[in-house]
């Protein structure tokens, strides 16, 4: 037998496990003689329960058995399946290097289940014997450092289970002890279980009030992670809510757009750009251009010299008043393809010409380890080749209006409007997913 240490506490292997008997209890005697039985040598014994009844184990301590007093059986004291098979690399209480092989078979302790090698060619061999024999897949650890950190996880040791339960302890089979030392032991165990009484009493209590508290904590992810995945838009901001429609964002851009003259300084027009915010314009060098006096506003473009840049803001910002709802309401957004219909209607009626939509996935949240989506997608779209008679916010004079037909489709935006030998709109739709 061999003393190995886990979390500071140490534990017996190594004992000779016999088939269980169908008792409730083993006496002394009865231990003894089932020791001579098999081997005169066997000093120490232990006791587990099992499903088919008693297991008693047997080992040979020699004078060491008062250290083996104070250790249970390793095996007694694990958490592992009915069938359970492993072979662990563990250092003992000197330092040693041993091997240690586990079988257990329907909940009983195989005869070679609790055995110890010197070395790891002589476990192996075991080790594949008993694979063969029982069929069971084993745990298998190189380093005592993974070995102990395992069997720590599985260990199910409490001070109950030491102080009061006696769990695998361990008993010298040829040594009774004196009546002064069985009435100290009886007067200590007295005052011991009035403490382990109260402390088993404050340990339930604290579980108790733990058990509450998680159970209380798991109801409420449970509530949460329902309420994300039936109302997954509380979590994403409606991005269009906060966009003007097309109307107004065309209302407020188009007069200041139409006002910028098509020279200046002797530059020459270029390009003008309203983002809804500012008004942009480039400017070309032409002959006679001075390069000292530049268009109001205007700086050189140091990439390329012979254009000038200016940005002015607009006179004032775009409200911003939407008929789909408000908030996070997203149910009045069309279909993809009910989107994608309605922008190839409108470009067939205005002669304009249409870069479809290409929708995105869905954006994606993960909140308290439970992932959602957004249940809208976006998308971009630009309209080119726009006819001049259509430059305007409201309906011309033949009564079409392409920012109004624009502001009919729920969910869309403006991003900027250019013109640059021809006009272009650019912006992005939501649609249901």
């Amino acid at each position: 037998m061999e003393r190995v240490s886990l979390n500071g506490t140490p534990f017996a292997v190594g004992l000779h496990w016999q088939p269980p008997v169908k008792r409730r209890f083993l006496s002394r005697k009865a231990l003894i003689d089932m020791a001579d039985s098999l081997d005169a040598d066997y000093d120490v014994s232990t006791i587990r329960r099992c499903p088919d009844g008693l297991q008693a184990g047997f080992g040979t301590v020699g004078d060491d058995w008062r250290e083996y007093a104070k250790t249970p059986a390793l095996c007694t004291c694990l958490d592992v399946p009915q069938s359970f098979l492993g072979l662990f690399s563990l250092r003992n209480v000197d330092g040693s290097l041993i091997w240690w092989l586990h079988l257990r078979l329907d909940g009983v302790i195989a005869e070679p289940g609790d055995k110890i090698f010197s070395t790891g060619e002589e476990a192996a061999k075991w080790l594949h014997a008993m694979q063969t024999a029982s069929g069971i897949e084993p745990e298998t650890f190189d380093s005592p450092m993974q070995s102990a950190e395992w069997l720590s996880e599985h260990l199910h040791y409490r001070p109950v289970d030491k102080w009061v339960l006696s769990k695998g302890q361990i008993t010298s089979l040829n040594r009774i002890a004196s009546r002064s030392t069985v009435r100290a032991f009886a007067v200590t165990s007295a005052l011991l279980i009035v403490c382990v009484g109260a402390g088993i009493a404050w340990s339930h209590y604290r579980e108790q009030a733990a058990q509450a508290k998680a159970q209380a904590e798991r109801q409420e992810r449970l509530q949460r992670k329902a309420e994300m995945e039936q109302y997954p838009e509380r979590f994403f901001s409606p991005d269009w809510q906060h966009r003007p429609l097309a109307t107004d964002f065309a209302g407020i851009c188009l007069p200041a757009m139409m006002r910028v003259p098509l020279s200046e300084n002797g530059w020459q027009f270029n390009s003008v750009t309203c983002n809804g915010k500012t008004v942009a314009v480039a400017w070309g060098h032409e002959g006679g251009a001075d390069f000292t006096r530049l268009p109001e506003g205007a700086r050189l473009d140091e990439k390329d010299m012979r254009i000038a840049r200016s940005s002015t803001p607009l006179p004032s910002s775009i409200r911003v008043v939407r008929p789909d709802g408000p908030g996070s309401d997203y149910r009045l957004l069309l279909s993809r393809d009910e989107v994608m219909g309605l922008l190839a209607e409108i470009t067939q009626s205005t002669g304009t010409k249409l870069s479809a939509p290409n929708f995105q996935a869905a954006k994606s949240r993960t909140i308290d380890k439970v992932t959602i989506h957004a249940p809208w997608r976006e998308a971009t779209w630009e309209l080119s080749e726009v006819p001049d008679l259509l430059l305007e916010a409201a309906p011309g004079e033949d009564g079409v209006s392409l920012f109004a037909m624009l502001s009919e489709i729920p969910g869309l935006a403006i991003d900027t409007i250019t013109y640059q030998d021809g006009w272009r709109i650019k912006g992005k739709v939501y649609a249901r997913k």
